[in-house]
């Protein structure tokens, strides 16, 4: 691991290692991992990838949630309600 210096000790590798701290902050960005998550959620249940290239990140999230504590059955439904009620889709 170490060296052998002229006199014959060995000397020692030091590693050094650095903490990182993550601040939380209120109201700040959200979580990559949350919001990558949140646009496969919508994906998955129909929304065009048109239309959610202009859904806010925020949106996407609270879309996400809403949908996954919908039934089954109704996702696709419930999606599309909350994109028009959210003015990102057009009424049929």
């Amino acid at each position: 691991m170490g060296q052998t210096l002229e006199n014959g000790a060995k000397s020692a590798n030091i590693i050094r290692f650095r903490p990182t701290v993550h601040l939380i902050m209120q109201g700040g960005s959200v979580n990559d991992s949350v919001a990558v998550d949140a646009k496969r959620i919508l994906l998955r249940y129909g929304a065009p990838i048109a239309i959610l290239d202009r859904v806010s990140e925020e949106d996407r999230i609270r879309f996400a949630r809403l949908v996954a504590r919908t039934s089954l059955p109704d996702r696709e439904d419930r999606l599309r309600e909350l994109l028009e009620d959210g003015g990102y889709l057009a009424e049929e």
